[in-house]
């Protein structure tokens, strides 16, 4: 494999990881009507602002070992394994098709993907804040 393929294939499995963890935020905090690009991730627990090494996809998670460094409460695991699967999905598309068309192909399907859940979960957080309807009348 040539310098260059890897190159492309290591540039494709990071954004890969990076697409995948922003379909965790909105798949997150669409469904209790927060804003998906405006505040910054906090720690659930203690509310503690997450700084840029806590936001490295995969490798934030490892270098943290799974906790908030502040109030030590557990992150969960479910973020890095899904970044990390998008990432290896992406890699192995790569080096099905090549680098350029793996990486095009993998990076379009993830990004409908992540349409495909800001869907559906806008649409359960909508249905879930909506107040219940009042009982009919007779």
């Amino acid at each position: 494999m040539r310098i260059l393929d890897i190159a492309w294939t290591a540039w494709f499995g990071i954004v890969a990881a990076a697409v995948a963890s922003f379909a965790g935020v909105v798949a997150d905090r669409l469904p209790r009507g927060e804003s998906i690009v405006s505040g910054p991730s906090r720690c659930r627990n203690c509310g503690r602002r997450l700084g840029a090494l806590d936001l490295v996809p995969v490798a934030g998670y490892l270098l943290r070992r799974g906790r908030c460094p502040v109030c030590r409460s557990r992150v969960p695991v479910v973020y890095p394994l899904t970044e990390g699967a998008a990432a290896a999905a992406v890699v192995a598309a790569c080096q099905l098709l090549g680098p350029v068309l793996g990486g095009v192909l993998g990076i379009g399907l993830l990004l409908a993907a992540t349409a495909c859940v800001a869907g559906v979960a806008g649409w359960w957080g909508r249905r879930r804040r909506r107040p219940a309807a009042d009982p009919p009348t007779r």
